[in-house]
């Protein structure tokens, strides 16, 4: 078993449908980060923003048999105080075609 706070290598081979260059992306951004597994095996759907305020997401990550689905809404106070909050629903026999479909992404 791998200890998770040593970084992984690269991993091989790039995850179905996610782009050679948003991997190389977001290995270099997070070259310092410690990290298990590929980053971006999750496909961002939608995010909206107002920053110092408010921010929420919705990604998916695609199993043989279906697709996860996870919503991060993060509520920022006047004063800082940051509040997560994240839903995590499976959706078997769901495709990320599919999904990509329902959110407007581009194939």
């Amino acid at each position: 078993m791998n200890d998770p706070t040593t970084p992984t290598a690269p991993a091989s081979p790039v995850p179905p449908g996610v782009p050679r260059g948003q991997l190389d992306a977001t290995r270099a951004a997070t070259s310092e980060a410690v990290h298990v597994g590929e980053p971006d095996a999750w496909v961002c759907l939608c995010k909206a923003s107002k920053p110092d305020s408010w921010m929420k997401s919705t990604k998916a990550f695609e199993t043989p048999s279906g697709c996860v689905l996870q919503v991060t809404t993060l509520e920022i106070s006047e004063d800082g105080a940051r509040r997560p909050a994240e839903a995590l629903e499976y959706m078997p026999g769901v495709s990320m075609k599919v999904l990509k479909k329902a959110f407007g992404v581009p194939e």
